[in-house]
């Protein structure tokens, strides 16, 4: 008999990996904020270090929660050792995922994307995050630009956070990331009267952003999508 309801196809969503022994052991200790911004913390960790330049600004929106309440729980979370945070003054913080410990510590997979496997050894660094290489190996000013679509995606939340929705919605909705080449984002934007707009009104507000995230110069530019020209 077939089901009367449609449910998840875990063949083709998107996913990102969890300890089980998250839930396991600290699912009825957390308050559900806590709970909330490690699963952020989670979604967008680098598969091979388990950091993340993600602001408290753009988890705050994720999970829609205040600002505050994202540090107090992030707070509690370095507290419970499942985080680690690297404060570096002037710069982004990056914030580390620790092994989770208990009788359910195998990953699992929250959601699926087929043809991913992820790799079925780890290795422990210096910093206690569970990595596939050492910390040295693999962080470098460079390192967060091998995602640069990820990088523009949380741009744009922190610039959504800092202009009103109109604005928002009018001039960066619609934006897309071209390409990165050579330390610089190429945009794509619908119009030329888009290009020419940003251009001239929120061009060093999305450096000032991007700076941020990369932790080095950013270069922006412009393009008129090639299907809308």
């Amino acid at each position: 008999m077939k089901s009367k309801f449609a449910v998840r196809d875990r063949r083709s969503s998107k996913w990102f990996w969890l300890d089980k022994a998250f839930i396991d052991e600290w699912g009825g200790k957390l308050k559900p904020t806590a709970i909330a911004v490690y699963c952020v913390l989670a979604r967008y960790a680098n598969d091979s270090t388990q950091g993340t330049f993600v602001s408290e600004s753009t988890i705050a929106q994720a999970i829609g929660r205040s600002i505050s309440a994202v540090k107090r729980a992030i707070k509690v979370l370095e507290k419970a050792s499942l985080i680690k945070k690297e404060v570096r003054p002037g710069k982004t913080n990056i914030i580390y995922l620790l092994p989770v410990e208990g009788p359910g510590s195998l990953m699992t997979q929250v959601t699926n994307d087929p043809g991913h496997q992820r790799p079925g050894s780890q290795v422990t660094n210096d910093l206690g995050v569970r990595s596939l290489v050492t910390y040295e190996q693999t962080y470098s000013n460079n390192h967060i630009l091998t995602n640069p679509d990820k990088i523009w995606q949380i741009a744009l939340h922190d610039l959504k956070l800092r202009m009103t929705k109109a604005t928002f919605d009018a001039w960066l909705k619609n934006t897309s990331l071209i390409s990165y080449e050579d330390g610089t984002f190429i945009i794509g934007v619908p119009s030329a009267y888009a290009k020419e707009w940003l251009e001239h009104r929120l061009l060093a507000t999305i450096k000032r952003t991007l700076n941020d995230l990369v932790d080095q110069p950013a270069e922006v530019k412009f393009a008129v999508r090639a299907e809308e020209k």
